[in-house]
């Protein structure tokens, strides 16, 4: 939240393994089903977390949002979903409307190489080959 109490329109998040921050702009969408949450809660603090540990003060680690993933993913008749395989699934969506900018999946995921991305996302030799298969110029 700003210093207002209204959604912000950028998120910012310090990457576990580079310390890095990271800057994501967020969609009008997440926005609007942000603002319902926060309006939901009681005695909402702009400093505070905005998924904050049953114990109070800090965020939900990531065990806890992948429990809670798990849950509602077992709600809806999904076996197996997590942080991890959003990110991943996040990163596949992303390759596939960009027509296959894997440079840009590449920089959004912080990937060292395009390979390393290649295999994250689940692109491998065989659909890569049956691409230029299937071309007929």
């Amino acid at each position: 939240m700003d210093k207002n109490g209204a959604v912000a329109h950028d998120i910012v998040l310090k990457e576990q393994k580079t310390g890095k921050l990271k800057k994501i702009p967020l969609n009008k969408a997440i926005r609007d089903v942000l603002t319902e949450y926060i309006d939901s809660q009681e005695d909402v603090d702009p400093h505070m977390p905005l998924f904050p540990s049953r114990q109070g003060g800090s965020s939900i680690c990531r065990w806890r949002a992948r429990q809670i993933l798990s849950a509602a993913g077992k709600m809806v008749g999904l076996k197996r979903i997590g942080t991890h395989s959003l990110r991943k699934t996040f990163g596949y969506h992303v390759y596939q409307r960009t027509g296959g900018n894997l440079g840009l999946v590449q920089k959004l995921l912080n990937h060292a190489s395009s390979s390393d991305t290649l295999r994250y996302i689940g692109i491998d030799k065989e659909q890569m080959d049956n691409t230029y298969l299937d071309l007929n110029l």
